[in-house]
């Protein structure tokens, strides 16, 4: 706290109010949303056309083996496959103000299995910031953000809507030779 304190222009007058005693537990604080992501989106590899990020992740699901041990079920996305996330999934149902993300967002258990890490979670922040700040200028309420302004906004700074038709460029800087800043 101190360091962001000294250095860090903004947060002066910070103070943490709060910290975690415990771990988090992934099935928690999950709530409805305007549309609720499925297994069989998942697996379908779904496209939509309000989609904010694509997730390509296999559905990870720690639980009870049949003899008691602890086990992963395994489910991947078939043919190398990825998904479309829809906005809907980061706005509460009959929220006007409210995004929700990570461990929040909506989903069945199967897939948040699969969009729960920290790739995905970051895609999520990145999505309701953006919603946010054009709720802000645009004077209007989540559900009523201009869904392609937004997904503009995300090609923008480098975000993929959408499957690639082409190999990715894996040279020293090709990750930057399509972004705009």
């Amino acid at each position: 706290m101190r360091i962001f304190q000294s250095r860090s222009s903004g947060y002066e007058d910070s103070k943490i109010i709060g910290l975690s005693h415990q771990i988090g537990v992934r099935e928690t604080r999950r709530v409805f949303g305007e549309y609720r992501l499925t297994k069989e989106d998942c697996m379908e590899a779904k496209q939509f056309e309000d989609q904010v990020f694509l997730c390509g992740a296999p559905i990870e699901d720690h639980r009870k083996g049949a003899d008691g041990s602890s086990e992963t079920y395994w489910q991947y996305v078939p043919a190398g496959g990825s998904y479309g996330v829809p906005y809907r999934t980061l706005i509460p149902k009959e929220s006007m103000n409210t995004w929700v993300v990570g461990r929040c967002f909506s989903a069945t258990h199967d897939a948040h299995a699969s969009c729960r890490s920290m790739a995905q979670t970051m895609s999520m922040g990145q999505a309701a910031g953006f919603a946010a700040v054009q709720s802000l200028e645009k004077d209007c309420d989540a559900k009523g953000i201009a869904i392609g302004e937004l997904q503009s906004t995300l090609l923008g700074r480098g975000a993929i809507l959408e499957l690639p038709t082409q190999v990715a460029d894996t040279s020293r800087n090709g990750w930057s030779n399509n972004l705009k800043l």
